[in-house]
């Protein structure tokens, strides 16, 4: 869930803060989670920047810590900055948490714009 989004696009404006609040449920043991946030931008995934205190998502799990049991219910909450310098434009947003052996935890996609505070 992407904080103040109620359809998509869901709009960012650039350096604001885009909240993110995942909700899911563990498949496998795993004692890591990375965050990994990226745009698609003319077909090509580009890396958003994640910020160093949020880069171990296990410090940032609502009533949880790590290492985290199979089938167990998690909520995840990042921050990250919506930069000035990115472009205006609509991508598709990736979030994913990688665990263990860089397999993914969850991973969900959502269209999003990013725009100035003009608009």
């Amino acid at each position: 869930m992407i904080r103040g989004c109620d359809k998509t696009p869901c709009k960012v404006k650039k350096g604001s803060d885009l909240s993110v609040e995942i909700n899911f449920t563990t498949s496998d043991l795993t004692s890591i989670l990375e965050p990994r946030v990226s745009g698609k931008v003319l077909g090509m995934k580009i890396p958003l920047s994640i910020p160093k205190d949020h880069q171990n998502a296990c410090e940032h799990l609502k009533n949880l810590k790590c290492p985290l049991d199979a089938n167990v219910d998690v909520t995840y909450f990042v921050e990250m900055p919506i930069l000035k310098s990115y472009p205006s434009m609509k991508t598709e947003i990736e979030f994913n948490l990688v665990g263990d052996n860089q397999k993914s935890v969850v991973c969900f996609k959502i269209d999003g714009q990013i725009i100035s505070w003009k608009v």
